[in-house]
């Protein structure tokens, strides 16, 4: 593990140079001329000034001047991405407190990760709400250059604001600063903590005065991520088994973070589908969203309030705000129907043709958290509809290559036309054998031959003529 170290100015800036803007040295040089010529009038014809009542008061308008070389508020008013962070900030008179420092260094969360947090944190308030905001302002001026030559090796701790309320103690209210070759990230004091942000880019600087940095997500002192006794939400439906996906899904995007954190006040109800309802729906189909998009899919399965099984049998068509509902402005958005009929509680999603989600059982039940199983994703049709339409019937598939087709069988030849056999040479009858002289006996050599033979040389000697 990591050593760290604690963030002293003089190594960031060895000698910082003051340089205070012409037009403040001016406005101070006429008001010094005002307030003699104000006393030489309203204390008569005397040019004898009282020398430490002069220097009283000039030093008194050196000391304001000084401290309003800035203003946060007026500096965020020029930058509408951080509008919820300056609003709080003022709500909450911090911004005053930033005011009064020099060489600070402030860490503005935008407002999508504002949104994120007070989703995560609705019944957070009052001086909660002050002390995150200290948390968020550095106690030494830092730009992102000086971040970059900090050392890689070691984290290094750096007081906050927070440290002035008192209650909490040094470490609680330092951040740690890690300089690594891809990224600059902030966490709390605990080291190795999950929950660091991400330095994202310089949004104001004045130098020695005020740095402001905008980072990923808002930062939370030790102690401050989920309410105490809060139940583990992912390690409860693990245990559990038949739920991964939708664990995987919570952890990827952030989101079991904000479901722990609303471990509080009216709670939480949870409908988590199964894993066989996340596999009824084509591969891949959740990465065709953006990490906003996921985020209020899977907070679309949530609501703002702790249900027991009783309430949900209660209800009839009954339109129910999810934890989406909080993040996405509009009336109804992400709303829930939930109807209780013949036995059975159904979630209707808000879009049309969808399957409707069953309750099947209650997974977990100690207020302010209750867990229960769904068949069937919840799909909203803010995101689902015509807009922001992502289709969920699996795609065609691909055509198969093209195999070279086999050669089809060449045609037999045809048969040669038959050859008309050439007309034989008619044969002339043979002429009559002559007459065998009767004196031919037996003893004659005729007489002695086979009578086939006989027959052939006759045949021969009629053709020879």
């Amino acid at each position: 593990m990591a050593t760290g170290r604690v963030l002293s100015r003089v190594e960031i800036l060895p000698t910082p140079a003051y340089r205070r803007d012409s037009r403040i040295e001016l406005d101070q040089k006429e008001t010094r001329v005002g307030i003699v010529e104000y006393l030489e009038v309203h204390m008569g014809r005397q040019k004898t000034v009282v020398p430490s009542l002069v220097g009283s008061l000039l030093l008194n308008f050196t000391v304001l001047t000084w401290a309003a070389t800035f203003n946060i508020t007026s500096i965020f008013d020029e930058f509408p991405d951080f509008s919820i962070f300056n609003q709080l900030l003022t709500d909450t008179r911090v911004a005053g407190e930033i005011n009064r420092r020099q060489g600070v260094t402030v860490l503005a969360p935008s407002n999508e990760a504002m949104t994120d947090f007070r989703s995560a944190n609705p019944a957070l308030e009052g001086d909660r709400v002050a002390n995150l905001l200290r948390y968020h302002v550095l106690l030494d001026f830092l730009t992102i250059q000086n971040l970059q030559r900090l050392d890689i090796a070691n984290y290094t701790r750096v007081g906050t604001l927070f440290r002035t309320t008192g209650p909490a103690n040094a470490d609680d209210a330092s951040v740690n600063l890690y300089n690594t070759p891809s990224n600059i990230f902030i966490g709390s004091s605990a080291v190795d903590s999950s929950q660091n942000s991400t330095v994202i880019s310089t949004v104001f600087l004045q130098p020695s005065d005020v740095s402001v940095i905008m980072i990923d997500r808002t930062l939370q002192p030790v102690g401050f991520e989920t309410p105490r006794g809060a139940a583990n939400i992912t390690g409860t439906l693990q245990d559990l088994g038949g739920y991964s996906i939708f664990v995987s899904l919570l952890t990827q995007t952030g989101v079991d973070v904000v479901f722990g954190g609303r471990q509080s006040g009216e709670g939480i109800t949870i409908f988590v589908p199964t894993d066989e309802a996340f596999n009824k729906l084509p591969g891949q189909w959740f990465e065709a969203f953006e990490l906003k998009e996921q985020k209020l899919l899977l907070e679309y399965h949530a609501l703002t309030r702790y249900n027991s099984l009783d309430a949900l049998w209660r209800y009839r068509d009954k339109q129910v705000p999810t934890v989406s509902s909080t993040v996405q402005e509009g009336p109804d958005a992400f709303n829930l129907l939930v109807t209780a009929n013949k036995g059975l509680v159904t979630i209707h999603s808000s879009t049309p043709d969808k399957p409707v989600a069953t309750l099947q059982s209650t997974l977990f039940d100690a207020s302010p958290l209750v867990l229960y199983s769904i068949d069937e994703v919840l799909l909203p049709v803010e995101l689902f509809g015509d807009v922001m339409a992502v289709p969920l019937t699996p795609p065609a598939p691909p055509p198969a290559p093209a195999c070279a087709a086999a050669p089809a069988p060449a045609p037999s030849p045809a048969p040669p036309p038959p050859v008309k056999p050439k007309p034989k040479r008619p044969v002339p009858p043979a002429p009559p054998s002559p007459p065998i002289a009767s004196s031919a006996g037996a003893d004659s050599p005729l007489g002695s031959l086979p009578l086939a033979l006989l027959l052939t040389a006759v045949l021969r000697f009629s053709l020879r003529l």
